[in-house]
This record gives structure tokens, sequence and C-alpha cells, in this order.
């Protein structure tokens, strides 16, 4: 089925002293599917917070739809969910203009229910505003599930439309805006110095001084962006705006980082060296970068991908000035590694539409090994979180919850569908397939399936038509099964002319590994386990050397590249034994 697209006209006031936003759509819903549709389903996510004890006001007190004659219609609120009943059921390869309006109180981005949006005041009283899920957005609708409506309980994300977008937002004038797409009116809101700044395609960076046009009391900042999956914007009064400008694989692409004045240290040195060496890193070895424009904006405690725009919640010490403060490796390394991550999500779910709520571990796990090669690509001791497979043993130490289980049933969201999937997709790149098969695979799975949805059996599918490997015991075993890994040199026979060698597989997923036999001469051989060796049931494998001398000691994957729980069993003879 072709994909659905819902186009946006969008006028949005905020007040900044209420944290209170309300808003008008001018929406064309585009009926690509077979279906006859009756009504339109929206999401409001933020209507979760309605229930929570102890917050007063949060979400939406209304959402009202009207037909393109200003009749209304008839809203049905379920959950997160709004039907809007059509008065004409909308027919297929048809499209149908409505009008929604709807206001949305903020929380503050810290509140334990992990908003994703919502405000920050700093401790000089500058205030910052992340505006995330703050509009209706069409649910995404496919022949698969049709209206998908899992409810939204906080973990699992979402699953939308793609569309074009032109949205104005208003605010008072001494506070920036950056939002998804492009800029389109900024002689109308930048200041002569600034419009000079922002305009000049500067490949160094510069910084945009925080002034206003001060004949205004209100500004209406301007932002379209086409084909686009979401849209996301924020706004503050005391921003660093920095801007450069870069030479990639399809012409000239824009970067822009936003900070508060109190995250100016490790902001000002790492943010826009981070974002560029994403960038460039993921257009050169990866697809060609989709956003000309894409913008990260530090607001503390937000960390959420949005097309060519995205939140990075981690700022180090709370420093103003240029002095150098007391910092961590760790905090350090947080700023850059999310910055990493959240850019990494440009081509999951945004240029390839994929269904976060069902399917998490899709986006977030191809998302997290792309995050981790880019970690090492910028120092080889980056202090990664995910991807190493020495690093997952932790993990599946104990009981986890494999990565096709739904977020919202997830006891560690972090382990199940960023961690583990991760970890196979490195293991899968560096240890089954030839050396660079993998990006290329992903660059033809990318450029196949740009402004479509796809799942995660798609990518099966292509992966296996696409090499000469039979794959989906693989991706069974690590996506699906709960087992661990856990190889054992369990029996050693060996005569004057030969040895035999049984490898059994105890943890219940089958890896490739390198076995290193030292002989009593002095030689030392290695010999590689591939996954293909393995064959069903999966339980053990039989290897023969031919050598005259004898054996004097095997070790099994002795660089810790199998995620092997338990190394000691790797050993013969047994270490201690």
């Amino acid at each position: 089925m072709s994909q659905q697209q819902v186009d946006y006209i969008i006028d949005v006031e905020v007040n900044v002293d209420r944290k209170y936003l309300s808003a008008s759509a001018n929406v064309t819903y585009h009926n690509h599917s077979r279906n006859t549709l009756p009504y339109l389903i929206f999401e409001l996510p933020q209507q979760r917070f309605q229930q929570a004890d102890d917050i007063k006001s949060a979400g939406t007190t209304f959402l009202k739809a009207q037909n393109q004659l200003g009749q209304t219609l008839h809203v049905e609120q379920k959950q997160t969910y709004y039907l809007v009943h059509l008065d004409k059921p909308l027919k297929a390869n048809q499209k149908q203009k409505i009008t929604l309006t709807w206001d949305l109180q903020f929380i503050e981005r810290n509140n334990d229910l992990s908003p994703r949006s919502g405000f920050e005041i700093t401790k000089s009283g500058a205030i910052l505003i992340g505006a995330a899920q703050w509009y209706p957005r069409a649910l995404g609708f496919d022949e698969q599930f049709q209206w998908d409506t899992l409810p939204f309980k906080g973990k699992g994300e979402f699953h939308l439309e793609l569309g074009n977008f032109i949205v104005n937002i208003n605010v008072p004038a001494n506070y920036m805006v950056a939002a998804t797409g492009e800029l389109t009116n900024p002689n109308r809101v930048l200041t002569p110095k600034q419009l000079e700044l922002f305009s000049s395609q500067n490949t160094e960076t510069i910084t945009i001084p925080n002034e206003h046009l001060s004949a205004n009391d209100t500004n209406t900042w301007q932002f379209t962006s086409e084909l686009s999956r979401d849209f996301a914007f924020a706004l503050g009064d005391q921003l660093v705006w920095e801007r450069k400008s870069i030479q990639l694989s399809t012409g000239i692409h824009h970067i822009n980082i936003f900070y508060p004045d109190n995250g100016r240290w490790l902001w000002q040195k790492y943010g826009m060296d981070g974002a560029v060496h994403a960038i460039s890193y993921l257009d050169a070895n990866v697809a060609s970068f989709p956003f000309k424009n894409y913008t990260v904006f530090n607001i503390a405690g937000i960390s959420m991908e949005h097309p060519g725009f995205t939140f990075v919640g981690f700022r180090g010490p709370d420093h103003k000035g240029s002095g150098k403060p007391n910092y961590s490796r760790t905090q350090k390394h947080d700023v850059l590694g999310g910055t990493f991550h959240e850019i990494a999500h440009s081509y999951f779910p945004m240029y390839v539409n994929t269904n976060e709520r069902r399917e998490g571990y899709f986006d977030e796990g191809i998302t997290s090994y792309l995050a981790y090669l880019i970690e090492q690509s910028w120092s080889e001791d980056f202090q990664s979180f995910y991807g190493s497979p020495l690093d997952i043993v932790p993990v599946m130490l104990h009981s986890y919850q494999p990565p096709f289980t739904l977020a919202d049933n997830l006891k560690s969201k972090l382990s199940s569908h960023y961690h583990l999937p991760a970890t196979a997709w490195h293991i899968l790149g560096e240890q089954i397939l030839a050396p660079h098969q993998l990006l290329t695979l992903l660059n033809k799975f990318i450029l196949k399936w740009q402004g479509r949805r796809a799942y995660f059996t798609d990518l099966m599918t292509f992966l296996d038509n696409n090499t000469d490997q039979a794959l989906a015991p693989f991706f069974n075993f690590w996506f699906n099964s709960g087992l661990h890994v856990d190889l054992a040199i369990s029996e050693v026979k060996q005569d004057k002319l030969t040895a035999m060698i049984t490898v059994s597989n105890l943890g219940g997923i089958p890896m490739p590994a390198t076995m290193k036999v030292v002989y009593k001469s002095g030689e030392i051989t290695t010999h590689q386990i591939s996954f293909q060796d393995w064959q069903a049931p999966y339980l053990q494998i039989n290897i023969e050397l031919a050598h005259p001398s004898s054996i004097k000691r095997i070790v099994l994957d002795p660089n810790n590249k199998s995620a092997d729980i338990n190394t000691s069993n790797n050993h013969w003879p047994l270490i201690g034994g």
C-alpha cells in the first residue's frame, strides 16, 4: 500500500508566562489506501498527564474539528486518541480538508512521567520551552494494522504519517525559535546583524547574537518542511545560537546548535563539532544525509529525535563564561553520545518511516549501532554505552526480555530495545557479513524505502535476498529468544595425526568465534567458526584438525567478541582444572 500523506498549515501562539499554547491547523488528509475511511484518528500523547495526581493542569482542554464549510465535526476521545468523524466518508485515492483547533498546557520537562516535552527555568531565570507531540498528529494507517491504536503509556513511541508542513509560531519578540525544517521568513524575525550572519553560509562556526527587533512585541517565525514525519520546535529567551554550513554529498547543509548560557562550556566546545562529525560520518558511510537544515537544541532532561531537529538533554556542569569548569569524562561523552544518537535517527524512523510503538527495537537498535560507529570514529576509547559485545554480557547474565517485546511491556527498554539490538547489528556487521557489507545493504534499503513505512520483516527479507546467507535464525536468536551466549570447549580428542575439538552451545545462541590453538611445538594457529557452521538444533560443532604435534592449549574467543557470559569454559584445559 502507498504511504498516506497528511499536510498541515498551523498557526500557533505561545504564552510564555503560562507555559501554554493555542493553535489552529488546516489539515489535508490524502487517502492513498484502498480503504474508505469514515473517520480520521489523531493523537495528543500529552493527554496521559491529565491522569497524574501531581499535575494540576496538563495536556489539552479541547480539540475541535470543522469541515471545509465551517461545520462542526464530531470528535470522540479515547485515551490519547481523537476520532474525527467525517461528514462524508473519505474514499480511496481522495483527499479531505478539515480544520482543527486546540490548546496545550506544558509541564516541567523533568517530570517523573518523562514527558519528552515541556519547559525548563534555569538558575538565571532563563526560560526554555520544548514543544514535541504538541499538535494533533495523524495516526499511522496501513494494510497490516489499519488504525493501529496501541495505547500510549509512555515507553512506546509513535506511529505517524508523512506530510508537508507550514508552521507559523508567534512568540514574544525577545525569544528565539528553532524548529523542524527551514526558517522561511528570517527577514521578518531577525535583526539586520542576525540576518547577515544567518545568510552567510559560513564554513566556520559563527554565533548569532541574542538580540531582537525592538519595534515588535511579538514575532511570528515561519518554518516549512516537505514530506516530514513530524514537526517539533523550541524557544528560549537567553539562548546561544551557533550556526555552520558544511559541504556534504548532495550540497551545502546548515547546522544549528542552541543551548542556554549556563551550558556554555561543554556545548560551546563539543556541540557543533559533535553534530558536524556525526552528520559527516553518516553522509559518507550510510546514505546521503536527508536534511538540508539540522538543529540540535539543548534543554535539560529531554532527549528526543524529530525530523531535522533534536532535543539533547545532557548539559554537563552548570557554568557560564570561558573558564574551564570541572567535568567528568562521562559528562563529556553524554553530550557527544546523546548528540550522535539523536542525529543517527535521521534515517530510522525519519527517512524510512517505522512503527515505533509496535517495533521500537527496529529504529532504536539500528540507530544505537550507528551511534556506536560514530562514537568509535570520534575516538577509539569513547565511553560507548551500546554496541560492544563485551558490554552486553551484564545484561545477558540475567533473565531479560527479548527485543520483540512491546516497549510498554519492558522492564528495561534500554537493555531490550537499544543495547541488545545494537550488539546484534554489530556482530552481524563485523563477524558474519563481509567488511562494510552491512552499511552498504542499509544504504540500499534506505534508498528503496525512503518516504515509506517499513516493518522489521521488510528489512529481514531484504537482507536475506541480498546476501548469500540465511539470516532468519540469527535474528530469531537475538531478537526473539531471550537466550544468551555461552560457548564452551566441551571435549578434545587427539591422536598422533589429528585432533577432534567439540564446541558446545550451552547458552542457546550460536555465535561465530575465533579459536586459537597452541601446539607443544610452539606453533600457534587460528580457526574461524562461522555462524553458518552451526546447524539446527545448534547444539555443537565438531572441528577436526590435522597436525603432527600435540595440542598444548586452546582458547575460544580470545578477543571477547562473542558476548560470551562464561569465558571460563572457553579454555582447554580448563583454567585451574
